[in-house]
């Protein structure tokens, strides 16, 4: 049959699967024979191999409880980094998220720390529910230390797990069902514990703030007035959660709307799932998802995860730019702590750095005095210079004095560009926070193989046992005229089973390799 290899290639008897003991004396047997026997030979090697890896045992166990402690380790890692600590800041927001969603993130939240300390993406700011931009500065420092806080309160409705096993209210629960009410029990206790962690930090946050106004000096990590007025005085409102943030927000790359550093992480893509536009008898299936008895008869292959689009254009990878503010940088890799900041010392800064490049020109300057005969000549290529240090030296001191008469910098409007692609540099898309993606779709793919090839054995099996010497009631002629037919469907069954056998060695190997890369690049 094409490819595929020959009986004796495969180790099939030589006389035919169909052939009876007394049809030769080569030792061949029927296919119901081949069939017990194999299963016989494949539960004694089971057995056999049970009884050589029982002295391993402890070294299996060993590794196994190395495994979880390592998957204990982070999953305590990655909820403890959804703490907000205000004395883990960025440009006046933190490295975690407010709380406007219920408490289960699954972002990684190393790869977004640290592209909030490297000013790739947007820190996470405390939103506000409301803003006026004719308050003055007086009424929005009164606003701010009254509704300013790190994170919303925790309820215990915030920690409850969506997730409902509908195996947990049986009598006899299997394996699995203990092993998931088990991991179910587990992150619910690690999320109290972040929960009391948070609480602890919230009210250490507050009191801090209170005493900082006395002592600024103590508390270097409490936002002074200057930079909570720098970055609060121009706000400008989320288009998904609708909460006004500083205008320091993130940028879709496609179509350049704002997004709060929140909104972006909840983004991810759906559970792998068969294509949308597959129709089941006309009608487009309303859920992505098949059910499990639809998946049994479908290829594994056929799943697919598909990249998340943009909630504003639709546009494929979505991904943001985030473009950080140039005139001051505190924090974490800042320049000042948040509680030293000083408008005055800012704009001083700013200065005393074009006054250097003013005392170079002039030393410059100088250095090129202008003759007479530079005077005359109206090519002179020393005088053409000196006229155009002039020019740049009256822009660098208008522009100070623009800065004098400002009681606080306006943010320059962001200026319109063009879409960028998913790969640019400056582009931090949904999946390179979630680059576990792959591993879930070869994840899915592989439990649906293996349900798929035991549908396809079980099938098999009932099949060949109906055809033992037993079960056949009639003999004769009958028994003849459907020899051919039954020889083809048992040959058929064969090569089915061993197709499976093989489809599952290679996704095995396939998630084995995927395994090893994660852990290599974790």
């Amino acid at each position: 049959m094409g490819n595929t290899p020959g009986k004796e290639a495969r180790g099939f008897p030589a006389g035919g699967l169909n052939s009876s003991p007394s049809a030769s004396s080569g030792g061949t047997m029927s296919t119901s024979a081949f069939a017990r026997e194999y299963l016989t030979n494949f539960e004694n090697a089971q057995a056999h191999h049970h009884n050589h890896s029982h002295g391993n045992d402890h070294a299996i166990s060993k590794r196994k409880r190395e495994k979880e402690a390592e998957k204990l380790k982070f999953r305590t890692k990655q909820i403890m980094n959804l703490v907000v600590n205000y004395d883990e800041n960025v440009d006046g927001g933190y490295l975690a998220p407010y709380g406007n969603y219920k408490y289960e993130l699954d972002y990684m939240t190393d790869i977004v720390r640290d592209l909030v300390i490297r000013r790739r993406m947007a820190p996470f700011f405390t939103p506000l529910q409301d803003f006026d931009e004719k308050w003055s500065d007086d009424e929005l420092l009164a606003f701010l230390k009254k509704n300013l806080k790190l994170h919303e309160e925790v309820l215990p409705k915030d920690l409850a797990d969506d997730f409902e096993d509908p195996n947990e209210h049986k009598l006899h629960p299997s394996a699995n069902s203990i092993k998931r009410r088990e991991g179910k029990l587990l992150r619910q206790k690690l999320k109290e514990k972040a929960a009391e962690y948070q609480r602890h930090e919230n009210s250490r946050f507050r009191r801090d703030l209170a005493a900082a106004e006395s002592n600024p000096k103590k508390y270097p990590n409490i936002p002074s007035d200057d930079l909570l007025l720098k970055i609060y005085r121009d706000c400008e409102e989320c288009p998904i959660c609708f909460l006004y943030y500083p205008r320091l927000l993130n940028t879709t790359r496609c179509c350049v709307q704002s997004i709060c550093t929140e909104c972006f992480v909840q983004m991810k893509r759906l559970d792998p799932h068969f294509p949308h536009d597959e129709n089941h008898g006309g009608v487009q299936s309303p859920s992505p998802t098949p059910a499990p008895e639809d998946a049994e008869d479908k290829n594994s292959e056929d799943l697919i995860s598909e990249p998340v689009k943009c909630p504003f254009c639709a546009v494929d990878n979505f991904g943001v730019t985030y473009v950080p503010p140039r005139d001051f940088k505190t924090g974490i890799e800042g320049n000042h702590k948040p509680g030293l900041f000083s408008l005055a010392e800012n704009t001083i800064e700013e200065e005393e750095s074009i006054g250097d490049n003013n005392s170079a020109h002039k030393d410059a300057s100088s250095a090129e005095v202008l003759t007479e005969i530079d005077l005359a000549d109206p090519f002179s290529i020393k005088k053409q210079k000196l006229e155009s240090r002039k020019k740049k030296h009256r822009r660098n001191t208008s522009s100070v004095s623009n800065n004098n008469r400002a009681t606080s910098p306006q943010p320059q409007p962001r200026k319109r560009r063009e879409s960028l692609p998913p790969d640019a540099p400056s582009v931090v898309t949904v999946d390179s926070i979630r680059p576990d993606w792959e591993q879930k779709l070869l994840v899915a793919r592989t439990k649906l193989a293996r349900r798929s090839a035991a549908a396809t054995a079980l099938h098999a099996t009932s099949l060949l046992r109906n055809d033992e010497p037993g079960s056949r009631r009639h003999a004769g002629t009958g028994s003849r005229n459907t020899g051919a037919g039954s020889f083809n469907r048992q040959e058929h069954l064969e090569e089915m089973l061993i197709e499976e056998a093989m489809r599952l060695s290679l996704l095995d190997e396939e998630e084995r390799k995927m395994r090893e890369f994660m852990k290599h690049n974790a």
